[in-house]
């Protein structure tokens, strides 16, 4: 998505200790504040729509843990399909 064209700025009040702590995870990310909040944003969004969200590159073990839910409950979907 690109960004630059499709962004608006907005003003949002947050306590100083967020704000320390987001600050804290975007130096430990060399990433920007505003970057980490677009990402927060992105994320509650889906999750209130409850639309399935498209998974992140995979960057380790683990990576999708959660994303299909409870793994006996989706084994056993899929499973369901063979029949």
């Amino acid at each position: 998505m690109d960004y630059k064209a499709s962004r608006k700025r907005t003003i949002i009040d947050l306590p100083d200790e967020d704000l320390s702590r987001l600050d804290a995870l975007a130096e430990e990310g060399s990433v920007s504040r505003a970057s980490i909040l677009r990402e927060a944003v992105a994320e509650y969004v889906v999750r209130k729509s409850k639309v399935p969200a498209v998974p992140k590159p995979l960057s380790g073990f683990g990576s999708l843990k959660g994303y299909y839910g409870e793994a006996q409950a989706y084994q056993d979907q899929l499973r369901g399909e063979w029949e």
